[in-house]
């Protein structure tokens, strides 16, 4: 199989060339127009069989030239990501929504046809991880956290349940993952129960979600978050929200994990903990659930099928591909250089390019650089 990737210049490229992957640089810096010139080019040489598109302009731009089916996979409602992910869908066999209320925005908000906007959830990568045998009632429960100060992860609600007075705390121990500034550090532990990691490396994120009994999840918006699928291929219990997102339909309340409504998240999820603080051989049965759960319906090999699925079912007429396609600038802003001190592309833009591309990107707006012909590439 010869696979093709097209992302900006990655950092390290021993992921591709361990799996011989031909990549095609497309760097937020490179004139729109020779980068999707040279994509099509590359493409046409490769002759290649499918497309799948996970937020990359080029590639979205070059839809409508394409003659081998196109999949465009959206992530987020948001922006310009969204916009991307649904631009020229008349050319897209499948516009690919990670959730039920992502498909309804795809498909109210920005027309794409219900027969072609199928959902299709995400996919983790299985460990392997071994079912859990103990049942020891006399240690805390180890319960976990990783949303940082994000108000719409529900920082604000696991602060408000740490400085509640309830008798659950004597018998749990949380973690808190995630960037937190220094007022809310001192407030949140107060609480010996209570210990804040903060930013750490996946690795140690990944071997304390192993460890954790509970993963508490109180965000009020998503689209599939990563991070239920990882604790329940680790095993560990979700008591998530019924906010905006796929959580609803990844957990089953009461069998895999808990639901709580948004409302009143902080009470409720309170109230399941104590009940598996008090009850350690139901929360053995729900552990083991929730990993069988992943095994049956998460796992990355069970995307990737239902992606290979949508390719062998095409919806567009690509007997006559259009050699005119509009180029598209980066849709994306420049990641921060204090968050990513590798994106030297950032230090290179200038502040208005910068502001202009926030801006555009917050308000969904594609910024076009322009048709190009590819008759003569």
């Amino acid at each position: 199989m010869h696979v093709i990737f097209m992302s900006p210049p990655p950092n390290n490229t021993a992921w591709l060339d361990q799996h011989h992957i031909q990549h095609i640089p497309t760097a937020q810096s490179d004139d729109p127009r020779a980068t999707t010139k040279n994509a099509f080019r590359n493409i046409k040489d490769a002759g290649i069989d499918a497309a799948i598109n996970n937020d990359n302009p080029v590639l979205q731009s070059l839809a409508p030239a394409l003659a081998c089916p196109v999949l465009s996979v959206g992530h987020s409602e948001f922006g310009t990501q969204a916009t991307l992910a649904c631009r020229s869908h008349e050319w897209i066999d499948h516009v690919v929504a990670i959730s039920y209320d992502l498909q309804k925005i795809f498909v109210t908000r920005h027309g794409v046809p219900v027969f072609k906007c199928p959902v299709i959830l995400n996919g983790a990568r299985d460990n392997g991880v071994p079912p859990r045998q103990d049942v020891d009632d006399g240690r805390p429960l180890r319960l976990i956290y990783s949303g940082g100060v994000v108000r719409s992860k529900g920082a604000h609600i696991i602060a408000a349940m740490v400085a509640a007075d309830s008798g659950a705390w004597e018998s749990v121990h949380l973690e808190c993952f995630g960037h937190l500034p220094r007022s809310a550090v001192k407030r949140i532990e107060k609480s010996s129960n209570v210990t804040v990691r903060g930013r750490v490396p996946r690795d140690e994120f990944t071997k304390a979600l192993r460890e954790a009994d509970i993963l508490l999840f109180p965000s009020r918006r998503e689209a599939c978050p990563m991070t239920i699928l990882e604790a329940m291929e680790s095993a560990t219990v979700p008591i998530a929200s019924d906010g905006n997102g796929a959580m609803r339909w990844m957990i089953d309340s009461g069998t895999d994990g808990f639901i709580c409504p948004v409302e009143d998240w902080s009470a409720q999820a309170m109230d399941c903990v104590r009940f598996l603080a008090t009850n350690r051989s139901v929360l053995l049965v729900m552990q083991a659930a929730a990993r069988a759960r992943f095994e049956s319906e998460f796992r990355t090999s069970d995307s990737v099928s239902k992606l290979l699925d949508l390719l062998g079912r095409p919806t567009v007429d690509r007997r006559h591909p259009l050699l005119t396609v509009e180029a598209l600038h980066w849709h994306r802003p420049y990641e921060p250089l204090r968050r990513r001190p590798e994106a030297l592309e950032a230090s290179r833009a200038s502040l208005l390019d910068r502001l202009v591309l926030r801006s555009a990107a917050q308000v969904g707006y594609l910024r076009s650089a322009g048709a190009i012909d590819l008759s003569a590439v």
